[in-house]
């Protein structure tokens, strides 16, 4: 546990406090957001942040770190609250003031009832929501934020957003990355994971495909077949971003005995978020 806080620290307080040299977050107050540094050199920069492009999907990987190292180290969550709320607050605004210093719910579509991505730039192709799996997991680190703090409106808020997301994605489209607690809601569905799976691994060995990607394909098969999932992550070298072989193996291993444990169709060791 104080290798995982130390890490934490080293990464996430220098944007916190301002003391990361070659980015941090500022408060635009035209905008009614967060941004970074990098936005006064190259709007475009951080995956366009500083034009509002996928802020949910960026902040909730702060969120996630942010939340447990608030619980872990309760002091440490109590200083720099102000500026994990910030954070919150950013896409996650339910406030209806007119003088409120964030917008309201900027991401989500209270129509739709999911999130999208463009910020202020204009898509050939409209709006559009390229990572379903990072907008689940944008709500979910804000539910468990407000786990560590003791919140219950972030939770409830978190844990809604994050299930009407769940239920859009799987009726639009659904992606894997990142790998957490909160995938197996989003993959409940044995069957379709199986037929997923089993349409993919036949074209992992095309040229350009890289050893990042097999990785999650690979944690998609460890939800029904444990041992040939398992050979097969043994086997990976290179590993997409924020994934590791400790998380594969912890995934893999942590899948239970669906037809035992759940009867056949759906899976989902958090069942509150499945039904």
């Amino acid at each position: 546990m104080p290798a995982i806080r130390k890490f934490l620290k080293e990464i996430i307080e220098p944007w916190l406090d301002g003391t990361f040299n070659k980015n941090s977050f500022l408060y635009d107050g035209e905008g009614g957001g967060v941004v970074t540094k990098q936005k006064s050199k190259d709007s475009g920069a951080d995956f366009g942040f500083g034009v509002y492009n996928d802020h949910h999907y960026n902040l909730g990987y702060f969120l996630y770190g942010i939340a447990v190292l608030a619980k872990i180290d309760p002091a440490w969550g109590r200083k720099y609250k102000p500026q994990a709320y910030s954070l919150v607050a950013d896409f996650m605004n339910l406030g209806r003031r007119s003088n409120s210093n964030y917008t309201r719910l900027r991401c989500f579509d209270l129509y739709k009832l999911h999130s999208w991505a463009g910020g202020l730039t204009e898509f050939a192709d409209g709006r559009n929501q390229e990572s379903t799996s990072e907008a689940v997991n944008a709500y979910y680190s804000a539910a468990l934020m407000g786990l560590a703090y003791g919140d219950t409106q972030l939770i409830a808020t978190g844990s809604t957003l994050a299930a009407l997301e769940i239920h859009a994605a799987q009726m639009l489209g659904i992606h894997v990355l990142p790998l957490s607690p909160i995938t197996e809601a989003l993959f409940s569905d044995v069957g379709y994971v199986k037929e997923l799976v089993e349409w993919t691994l036949p074209n992992l060995n095309r040229k350009g495909v890289g050893e990042g990607w097999k990785g999650f394909i690979y944690a998609m098969e460890g939800t029904y077949d444990k041992e040939s999932a398992l050979q097969k992550v043994r086997s990976l070298k290179v590993f997409d971003d924020g994934n590791s072989m400790n998380n594969l193996l912890w995934w893999i291993h942590s899948r239970g005995d669906v037809e035992e444990e759940f009867g056949p169709g759906k899976q989902c060791w958090f069942g509150h978020y499945c039904h």
